[in-house]
């Protein structure tokens, strides 16, 4: 019954994650109660994170803006508005974009990626 369970929330997981359009949606998943839901805001946010850094590194590889992998960093970053620094932890993006989440009810109904994105623009400018 547990393999069960395991499966189940398995083959759901893919689909609460395609759904989650809104901020409300990512605000949800992250203050709800139980593993599935937290573990979906995890995969979501940070999924959205790595999404905007892998598209604004390929944007830059095709127009051959950067030369070296260092310079390729500094660009993505410029290019986002985000200047983070490599040492900035999972668990760090996390508790910023959750904590926007919570002090800015107005934006959630703005795409969530949207939301990842200017959640870590508001903690990191450049």
């Amino acid at each position: 019954m547990k393999k069960l369970t395991i499966i189940l929330a398995l083959l759901a997981a893919p689909a609460a994650a395609q759904n989650m359009s809104s901020g409300n949606q990512l605000h949800e998943q992250c203050t709800g109660k139980g593993e599935m839901v937290g573990g979906l805001c995890v995969g979501y946010i940070l999924g959205a994170w790595e999404g905007l850094i892998i598209g604004a590194v390929v944007t830059d590889m095709q127009r051959g803006t950067a030369k070296t992998p260092n310079d390729q960093a500094n660009h993505t970053r410029a290019r986002l508005g985000i200047c983070t620094t490599d040492s900035v932890l999972r668990d760090q993006i996390v508790d910023i974009v959750t904590q926007y989440l919570k002090n800015n009810p107005a934006t959630r109904h703005f795409p969530a990626a949207g939301i990842v994105h200017a959640a870590m623009q508001d903690a990191f400018p450049c």
